[in-house]
């Protein structure tokens, strides 16, 4: 069974978290059809995604297919959860039932599973979380997390939008500028304006836009790095002041201009 786990952690690693193919889904194996394989001998993994509401999603569940198949020893039970929680109960309780050899879970919220994945440890079935985390009280009730760096892939778009705004005739005068008050992600010139940007980026946009994260209370901690670097940088001298925010959604930039005006703080 270790031998069975490495090498299934191994298939993930490699393949399944790519997510760099294009294109449909091809056909996916199903429950219907796992009655005539019970009896052979291959690792039988249920796969439940959170959906196909991207072109990221899309091919991360096309790598998983094609990483796990008959040829290399695997029987892949698929089930697209539409985003609904429900239905991943549902999809997570059957692979349970039909006593699959490992569940792969990509969850749609973090929390409401200690329950099902309770079952699935009584089951004696591992179930490795793929890309999402989730929140519990005892992270024994999953056998591991397999998923992206998030803060390099953070960074890495920070680089790809640096040099989109280059591009757009912006002077990028600082990176990840910190001080004791919080972090501005770029600070550039723009003609005669001093420019503060917020940098947000998702992969997709099944928990909503990146722009969306830049709520009030961010928008006063960058008011405050603002202020601070305005008055060690420029000595409080007189420049008009921009604060714009720039997100990423999967392969598209949207950036904004003005998002949002400086907000005095005493």
């Amino acid at each position: 069974m270790r031998k069975k786990l490495y090498s299934l952690l191994n298939f993930i690693l490699l393949f399944g978290l790519c997510g760099c193919a294009g294109g449909e889904a091809a056909a996916v194996q199903n429950a219907d059809a796992y009655t005539e394989v019970k009896d052979m001998d291959y690792i039988v993994v249920g796969y439940s995604q959170v959906g196909s509401e991207s072109d990221y999603r899309i091919a991360n569940t096309q790598s998983f297919m094609d990483t796990f198949t008959k040829e290399k020893g695997y029987y892949l039970l698929f089930d697209d959860a539409q985003n609904k929680q429900e239905n991943q109960l549902k999809t997570v309780r059957s692979f349970i039932l039909q006593e699959v050899d490992y569940i792969i879970l990509d969850p749609v919220v973090e929390t409401g599973w200690e329950s099902i994945l309770q079952e699935a440890r009584d089951a004696g079935i591992p179930v490795i979380l793929s890309d999402r985390s989730v929140e519990l009280e005892d992270d024994s009730l999953y056998t591991c997390w397999v998923g992206s760096n998030f803060q390099e892939e953070g960074e890495n778009a920070g680089k790809w939008l640096a040099d989109y705004l280059k591009q757009q005739g912006l002077f990028i005068l600082r990176y990840n500028y910190r001080c004791r008050f919080g972090e501005i992600d770029l600070i550039a010139r723009d003609g005669e304006y001093l420019v503060f940007v917020e940098v947000k980026y998702r992969k997709d946009n099944s928990s909503g836009y990146s722009l969306a994260a830049v709520n009030p209370a961010k928008q006063k901690t960058i008011c405050k790095v603002a202020r601070y670097f305005l008055t060690v940088e420029y000595h409080n001298v007189d420049i008009p002041c921009r604060f714009d925010v720039a997100g990423i959604d999967g392969d598209e930039i949207h950036w904004v201009k003005n998002a949002f005006e400086y907000i005095a703080i005493l």
